[in-house]
């Protein structure tokens, strides 16, 4: 009677044993996935494009998936996501949009079969810096992700891991190392970012935030240096801020022969002299007055009413 106790006894003991491997496995089988945002590379310059992969570690047999990328629009730029290859090439697809500013999602399904996808790196996101970006770490945020498994049953995300993307700035001079090396100027001297190295009347520091180039007068090559360009990136578009010129772009187009220059096209002008002894004729549009100019008797400056044919 003892000898079966002792054996009715070691098998509850080795039923035990197997009940608890197969919760242990039953566990293993179900562990939550996890889904994680790269880091770029650091010391990005302003106008630099760089990767950022998505990954996934599929321990719940996900066969659909969901999720936003959410960034700071004024700072990056996001570009085309790019399928990674062998986790989803053969068996899945990638649909992306941008529902709102500063917002990439992505939606990862099985077109045909349902199979879940494979652990490793499902996308990678372009990025770009923007002009306005300020030196440090600008944030990278996963967000309203959701998942489900082949029968369509949502799966819990487990460990989520954000990204981000450092553009180094070792002096705190507000620019980023590799824009002060690029442009021969030193990462480790802060008093550079006042300087103006191609005279043309902007510091090293508004052409970073212009996107313009600090050793160049004229970075888009349309006769006008930067620093009286309102628009020093595009040779197309020009402004001479300084007071007292004219603007414009595009010639206006004759009615009878003769030009309206009150009503007619698109160029701003200003009349050189006085049309009494105490005004100047312009344009509405020319807002700037005449610079040096001394009123006659406290007169101000008046803008055209008329007919200027």
């Amino acid at each position: 009677m003892a000898g079966e106790s002792n054996n009715k006894r070691q098998t509850r003991l080795a039923s035990s044993g197997l009940l608890t491997a197969a919760l242990l496995c039953a566990h293993v089988a179900h562990a939550a996935p996890s889904l994680s945002l790269g880091a770029a590379t650091t010391a990005t310059a302003t106008g630099q494009t760089f990767t950022v992969p998505v990954s996934l570690t599929n321990d719940a047999a996900v066969a659909t998936l969901q999720f936003d990328i959410q960034y700071n629009a004024t700072q990056l730029t996001a570009g085309e996501p790019v399928i990674a290859g062998v986790p989803t090439s053969t068996q899945h697809s990638i649909a992306w949009s941008s529902p709102a500013a500063g917002v990439r999602r992505l939606v990862i399904s099985p077109p045909r079969a349902n199979s879940a996808v494979l652990s490793g790196v499902l996308v990678t996101v372009p990025f770009t810096v923007s002009p306005s970006a300020s030196a440090g770490s600008l944030p990278l945020t996963l967000a309203g992700i959701t998942m489900s498994n082949a029968a369509g049953t949502v799966v819990a995300p487990g460990t989520v891991t954000h990204g981000s993307v450092t553009v180094i700035d070792s002096d705190g001079d507000g620019l980023p190392d590799s824009w002060e090396t690029a442009y021969g100027l030193n990462p480790l001297n802060a008093s550079d970012a006042l300087l103006d190295g191609d005279n043309d009347g902007l510091t090293n520091s508004v052409e970073y935030q212009s996107n313009t180039n600090p050793t160049l007068a004229d970075t888009d090559g349309d006769g006008v240096n930067d620093g009286a360009d309102l628009y020093p990136t595009d040779p197309t578009r020009w402004t001479n801020a300084a007071p007292g010129q004219l603007t414009g772009q595009s010639a206006a187009v004759p009615a009878n022969n003769v030009v309206n220059l009150t009503t007619e096209g698109t160029i701003d002008w200003i009349r050189w002299g006085r049309a009494s002894a105490s005004d100047v004729d312009r344009k509405a549009s020319v807002i700037a007055q005449l610079s040096g100019l001394t009123p006659i008797n406290s007169a101000t400056l008046n803008r055209f009413g008329g007919n200027a044919t």
